[in-house]
């Protein structure tokens, strides 16, 4: 488990990265409050969401600074919908790159499906590979 601490004052907030189930959790939580919480199924994601979430963390609190008296609960909703925008910016990356990936392994299977068809032996029966049971 990985953890990068923040306090102001009395409050004590810390993002965390750790393993659940088949997967890892990131999350971020405000006092005791879980107010950010995401799930990846590969490490490198995990780790790499964990090290852009501590930097937005740190930017956002350079970038929006308060008050003495303005109020935690309000701070800490707005870092979480600012945390929540930059994770699904995040995914919305991850997501066209895992969709490019797929798209050109399905070209090139079918590619190779295509061309071990054409050396079939002329006259031979074609048939379902697979059939509903």
């Amino acid at each position: 488990m990985k953890t990068k601490a923040y306090r102001n004052g009395t409050l004590r907030c810390r993002g965390y990265l750790k393993d659940a189930g088949n997967g890892w959790e990131v999350g971020f939580l405000w006092g005791a409050k879980p107010i950010f919480l995401s799930n990846f199924t590969r490490s490198s994601e995990a780790n790499r969401w964990f090290a852009l979430m501590n930097r937005e963390v740190k930017n956002f609190a350079r970038r929006h600074k308060v008050a003495p008296r303005f109020p935690k609960t309000s701070y800490g909703k707005f870092l979480s919908s600012h945390l929540y925008n930059a994770y699904f910016a995040y995914l919305d990356r991850l997501f066209a790159r895992h969709q490019r990936v797929y798209s050109r392994a399905v070209v090139r299977e079918q590619r190779a499906y295509k061309t071990i068809n054409r050396r079939a032996p002329r006259g031979a029966q074609r048939q379902v590979f697979l059939r509903a049971a």
